[in-house]
């Protein structure tokens, strides 16, 4: 009797060890959730844009404060920040000048993750090099003249004359509009004479064919020249 009092005593204390132990697991507190990494995302993570510029959205996507910055001038972006959520980006590019393609990166960031977007832009198209001039030739007198040409180019420019006695000022320019002066000394032979003003821009040119009148033969001069002869007749004949 007292082994089989002594059996069940410690069966009763194991199995209220084991319950104490069972029920008391009901108190351990659940493992707190690990928290959120910082996310940004974008709807693009490139834009192709013309040479003429655009403007231009971007949906952003955050579960951080973010904020958004471009490393090129030409391109900007609009706002600058925002709160959480997702929000829309305006991006703006200027047109562009240069004859050669150009790229700017939008980067968006938010706590440590960021986001960026490529933005590229065509190069402007080469102009074919043009020159033209309000006139193409010129009729001086003997006594030479003084006159205007105006030049109109896309490229830089100069001016020059195959002739020392026709001139030209300036010599050169830029793109634009300008006036150029041609300057024809007088006509000291008794033939006409021509000289060529040639424009350059570039690989494009314009001629100015200068053509200048032969000094006429003097009329008193002849007559002096009759009275001679006739003298010298009468002296002869006396």
């Amino acid at each position: 009797m007292k082994k089989d009092l002594y059996f069940y005593l410690v069966s009763m204390l194991f199995l209220f060890i084991v319950g104490a132990c069972s029920s008391g697991g009901d108190d351990i507190p659940d493992p707190e959730p690990k928290p959120e990494s910082d996310k940004v995302t974008t709807n693009k993570s490139s834009e192709n844009v013309t040479v003429e510029g655009i403007t231009t959205n971007v949906t952003i996507t955050a579960n951080k404060a973010w904020t958004a910055s471009s490393d090129q001038s030409w391109c900007t972006v609009s706002p600058a920040s925002g709160n959480a959520g997702t929000a829309t980006l305006t991006i703006t590019v200027t047109a562009n000048p240069d004859e050669q393609e150009r790229t700017a990166t939008v980067t968006i960031k938010a706590g440590t993750a960021s986001a960026t977007i490529t933005v590229k832009q065509a190069k402007k198209e080469a102009e074919a090099d043009e020159v033209t001039t309000d006139k193409t030739s010129e009729d001086v007198s003997a006594e030479g003249a003084t006159t205007n040409v105006t030049i109109t180019t896309n490229k830089a420019w100069t001016a020059s004359s195959n002739q020392s006695w026709c001139t030209v000022s300036p010599a050169s320019g830029n793109a634009g509009t300008a006036t150029l002066t041609i300057t024809v000394t007088a006509n000291p032979d008794e033939q006409e004479r021509t000289a060529t003003v040639t424009i350059k821009a570039g690989t494009a040119s314009a001629t100015i064919t200068v053509k200048q009148a032969k000094k006429e033969t003097s009329q008193g001069g002849e007559e002096e020249n009759k009275g001679s002869n006739i003298e010298d007749m009468g002296n002869k004949q006396w």
